[in-house]
């Protein structure tokens, strides 16, 4: 993009706190942010999952949380009907759960698996073992069909071209 796009301009906003407000209109309790406005990586430069990493630091071992809804900044077509319908699968099968070909959204349980998973991901030295796909495979998960005709909402901005379609179409 050439620049942050977590600043990026959204109806008035900046991004990051329009995915903010679509979170809390899941229902989910608490937002953990990672990057600039929220949670620092401890462990830098292994992709998402330095981000993860550093949100599971942020939940208690002994919490009663029973899973997360990670979300990319750059979706902003997103619904809460599609979030909320993807939590309440992957909560009811206890099950890692993404869109069929989207790994974003992603609803994860909170585990010793997740945990163990990330802690020695980060301090992995090959950066194939970074990716979210690699996750979702270790820890056995699955996916949603995406509802019919909602495909467009999953469209991310990684141009300029790209956000003024996520604008065009918002």
């Amino acid at each position: 993009m050439g620049s942050d796009k977590t600043r990026l301009d959204y109806h008035g906003q900046p991004l990051w706190r329009h995915m903010k407000t679509l979170l809390r209109q899941t229902g989910f309790e608490e937002i953990i942010i990672s990057g600039h406005q929220g949670v620092s990586d401890i462990i830098p430069g292994k992709g998402p999952m330095s981000g993860l990493h550093a949100c599971l630091h942020k939940i208690p071992c002994n919490s009663n949380k029973q899973g997360v809804l990670i979300l990319p900044v750059d979706m902003p077509l997103l619904t809460p009907e599609l979030l909320i319908l993807l939590a309440s699968e992957g909560y009811t099968g206890k099950i890692p759960l993404h869109y069929d070909n989207y790994q974003l959204p992603l609803y994860l349980p909170v585990n010793d698996a997740l945990r163990n998973y990330t802690e020695a991901v980060v301090h992995e030295a090959d950066k194939r073992h970074y990716s979210l796909r690699r996750l979702i495979a270790h820890l056995h998960g699955s996916t949603l069909p995406v509802p019919d005709g909602q495909e467009w909402r999953f469209r991310n901005a990684n141009t300029p071209e790209d956000w003024r379609q996520c604008l065009a179409d918002a």
